[in-house]
């Protein structure tokens, strides 16, 4: 696992895993895994900002409203994701800060993520942090 996330092999998706110590971590290091799909790791100056608010029923539900909130940033924004800050997070809301760069400047180095899907969604708590897996339709 690479900075609290790892993205695994799923056939025909892209399955992502994270961990983080605590909920505000974990939904970092997933929006980071997100953006590596497509963008890599990307070290370049933002040059736009944004902020996203989601919630939902349960934990489950707010991590793929996260994650496909953060796609349809990508897509229709055009941003590609340079960092990530998770402002409020709790079991049912949360509120981030998004920087990065037109996507346009940026070389893809993988397939774009269409949807974040319930498929394999498993999101929990354990002594030493949070862990959730998530597979992503490419």
């Amino acid at each position: 696992m690479i900075g609290g996330y790892a993205l695994t092999a799923h056939t025909a998706d892209v399955g992502l895993l994270a961990t983080g110590p605590t909920l505000s971590a974990l939904l970092v290091n997933l929006a980071l895994g997100l953006r590596a799909v497509t963008f890599g790791d990307l070290s370049a100056t933002p040059t736009r900002r944004c902020t996203i608010e989601v919630e939902a029923d349960d934990l489950s539900e707010l991590v793929v409203a996260w994650l496909s909130e953060l796609v349809a940033v990508q897509e229709i924004e055009g941003l590609a994701i340079t960092s990530v800050q998770v402002n409020e997070a709790t079991e049912r809301r949360v509120a981030g800060t998004l920087e990065g760069i037109s996507h346009d400047e940026v070389e893809l180095v993988g397939p774009p993520v269409k949807a974040v899907t319930y498929h394999g969604l498993n999101v929990r708590f354990h002594e030493s942090g949070w862990t959730a897996e998530v597979i992503c339709d490419v």
